[in-house]
């Protein structure tokens, strides 16, 4: 899976129901590999008495895109980005449903969930930094 594949860094958990985990500076450019990225703990919440509510009312599914719309908001407010990989880890589900909960999350609520390798606005420098890389200049 390249470099930016990896297992959730855990530092502890916490008897408030939350986690610390290990982030990606939100100001490392996109490209950058993940191993060469300033990291950052953050501090994400697991659950809240509001949870089984929403599992109740709407389902799993539902559950599971207030949980990810949580920790997407914990990390940003804490200059932090997690990966789909890391996501994943933390719902307990595949890549790939993370991505269509981000995209379905993206187009019905007009919210854009930021994480590591989307959502992030790039400023001048970065895209002439993608378009040497690709060639495309």
């Amino acid at each position: 899976m390249g470099d930016d594949s990896c297992l959730l860094e855990t530092v502890s958990i916490h008897m408030d129901r939350s986690i610390t985990i290990i982030g990606i500076c939100n100001k490392e450019p996109w490209y950058k590999k993940r191993s060469q990225c300033n990291r950052k703990e953050v501090t994400l919440t697991v659950s809240t008495p509001e949870d089984s509510k929403i599992a109740k009312l709407n389902g799993v599914a539902a559950l599971r895109r207030h949980r990810l719309k949580r920790i997407c908001r914990e990390c940003e407010e804490q200059d932090a980005l997690l990966s789909y990989e890391q996501l994943a880890n933390l719902l307990t589900a595949s890549i790939k449903t993370i991505s269509r909960d981000i995209k379905h999350i993206e187009n019905t609520e007009d919210l854009i969930l930021r994480t590591r390798g989307n959502g992030v606005i790039q400023n001048e420098s970065q895209n002439n930094q993608k378009e040497e890389a690709s060639g495309w200049n």
